[in-house]
C-alpha cells in the first residue's frame, strides 16, 4: 500500500493522543515520514507500531471502553449502533481504510490487529454506522465478517 496515513488518522485508530504520538517518536518507538503536510505513516510503520506491548495494552484498553460504555449504558444509546467486526485481513491492509470511513461516516473508530485478523469496533449513530459498514464490505468483498450489534 503506497499511500500513508497522517498523524490524526494514527491517532484515531490507535486511540491514543496526537500528544502521546508525538512522544513515541520522540523516543523512536514510532517511525515515519516528516513532510511539509505533516508527520505520515507507512501501513507497515502503523501495523509494528500497534503491535508493540506497551501500545497494544494502552491501545486496548481504549478500544475495550468503545463498546463496553455502550453494552455499560454509559452513554445515551437511543438510535445508537456499536458494530464489532473480526476480519480475516492483515492490519497493515485494513488500518488506513478504517480511519477514512470512520472520519466520513462521522463515528468513533477502534482499531486492532495483527498479520492475520484485524478487529474494528464501529460506535455512533446507527445509520451512520451502517453507511460505514456497508462502505467498508465494498473495499473488501468476498472477506466473511462476524458482526456483534
Amino acid at each position: 500500500m503506497s499511500e500513508r496515513i497522517t498523524l490524526a488518522q494514527l491517532a484515531a485508530i490507535s486511540m491514543l493522543t496526537e500528544r502521546t504520538l508525538r512522544s513515541y517518536l520522540k523516543r523512536g518507538l514510532l517511525a515515519g515520514e516528516k513532510t511539509p503536510g505533516g508527520w505520515r505513516f507507512t501501513a507497515e510503520q502503523t501495523a509494528a507500531f500497534l503491535a508493540l506491548p506497551q501500545v497494544c495494552s494502552a491501545s486496548n484498553a481504549r478500544r475495550n471502553a468503545v463498546a463496553e460504555d455502550f453494552i455499560q449504558r454509559r452513554m445515551d444509546t437511543t438510535g445508537q449502533l456499536c458494530a464489532v467486526l473480526d476480519l480475516p485481513v492483515a492490519a497493515a491492509e485494513l488500518c488506513r481504510t478504517v480511519a477514512a470511513l470512520a472520519a466520513e461516516h462521522g463515528v468513533t473508530m477502534a482499531f486492532s490487529g495483527d498479520a492475520a485478523l484485524s478487529r474494528v469496533t464501529l460506535r455512533g449513530p446507527a445509520q451512520d454506522v451502517l453507511a460505514a459498514l456497508q462502505a467498508l464490505s465494498v473495499y473488501f468483498p468476498g472477506k466473511s465478517c462476524r458482526i456483534s450489534g
